[in-house]
């Protein structure tokens, strides 16, 4: 806003004696009023006085020789006014200085805030006391505290602001999008550790509540191990069977040593609960003569719907060879099923693969692992 102002007599002489004898001149009140005239001087008041508040920002006026400035904020819910004079006093309430204003400076009631300041020249300003008065002191609207990200609050300084940091909540944490709020190293601890939360490499997994429901998560079943282990063995001595050629030969499985889906296991051939699986196996096979043997096959077969679960690899051997054949797969059950490991030799001289006994060690044949794939 613009002003015009000028030193009072009243507020000369006593700049004069601050001077003269190095006292300090304290202003401490700025008053504002409607008061139509023009200053001279010799005022010792407002000639129609509104208002007066506490002197609440004063400074040296950059650029101006021995000019000092006073100002006081109205807030929004002062008013309304219509200022056309102020006017500054001293600890002693003498009227140093007055100021005309014109055109008027008009403040409404409700809406906005205004900064009423007063620039005034002084002769000196050795002895001008500088210092705020008052208790409501406050720093201007164009000076604010912002809130960054994380946080919440702030505001202009024309009263107390309070900033507040925004904590992710824990959804918003383990969601992983939300990138304005902040998180605790102790928050983190707790949301990140154990159950729930992410895995830290040194410790393989160890946080995992339960390890069970995570393997079958992943569809790996029981981690490497399978969740169905049969195998075919016997005495060292238990002997080889020949097959039947031209037709599929059930192989022996004999052991269930690993069962972790409620599997069972009778005259060779394995049960399954319904469900999704992938199953692999090997099933040796011995051929006693010199020539050579065509037609070689295996599968995993569904005995109760009388279907191929699984194909196996076909092959060709001969001169006293053991051959390993080979199968793997996937397959759905829709309930309980019978299933069997299956062999065909298209020619005789073909015999069950338990290789000779040596060591004095079970003999194992067949070997059938089974996974169940989580739905």
């Amino acid at each position: 806003m613009s002003s015009y102002g000028i030193m009072t007599n009243v507020g000369r002489n006593k700049e004069a004696a601050a001077l003269a004898n190095s006292t300090p001149l304290s202003i401490t009140e700025i008053a504002w009023g409607d008061g139509e005239r023009s200053p001279g001087g010799g005022e010792t008041a407002l000639l129609n006085e509104q208002g007066r508040k506490a002197v609440q920002g004063t400074g040296l006026v950059q650029g101006n020789q021995n000019s000092a400035y006073f100002e006081v904020q109205l807030t929004a819910a002062e008013g309304p006014f219509t200022i056309r004079e102020a006017g500054l006093f001293d600890a002693d309430g003498d009227m140093i200085a007055i100021v005309q204003y014109d055109p008027p400076v008009n403040k409404p009631q409700g809406s906005v805030a205004a900064l009423l300041r007063i620039n005034i020249v002084f002769s000196d300003l050795q002895n001008l006391n500088l210092n705020i008065q008052g208790i409501d002191a406050y720093a201007p609207a164009d000076r604010a505290i912002n809130a960054g990200a994380g946080l919440s609050g702030g505001g202009d300084l024309a009263a107390d602001r309070t900033i507040s940091v925004d904590f992710a909540t824990t959804a918003e944490v383990l969601a992983g999008t939300v990138e304005n709020k902040s998180v605790t190293p102790k928050t983190l601890n707790e949301k990140f550790t154990g159950s729930g939360g992410v895995l830290r490499g040194s410790n393989n997994l160890s946080e995992i509540t339960d390890q069970a429901q995570a393997r079958a998560n992943l569809g790996v079943g029981s981690g490497g191990v399978p969740d169905v282990l049969v195998r075919g063995e016997g005495a060292p001595d238990m002997g080889s069977v020949q097959l039947t050629p031209g037709v599929f030969n059930t192989m022996r499985l004999t052991n269930l040593a690993l069962n972790g889906v409620s599997a069972g296991l009778s005259a060779n051939q394995i049960s399954l609960p319904a469900g999704s699986y992938y199953a692999k196996f090997v099933a040796p096979i011995n051929i006693k003569k010199s020539d050579s043997v065509g037609g070689l096959g295996c599968r995993l077969f569904n005995v109760t719907d009388n279907l191929t679960a699984t194909p196996g690899q076909t092959a060709n051997g001969g001169d006293w060879q053991t051959i390993n054949l080979t199968g793997a797969g996937t397959f759905t059950l829709a309930d309980t099923k019978t299933l069997e490991v299956q062999v065909f030799a298209s020619e005789s001289n073909v015999w069950e693969g338990d290789g000779w006994p040596g060591g004095g060690e079970t003999q194992i044949c067949t070997i059938l692992e089974i996974w169940q794939i989580p739905t």
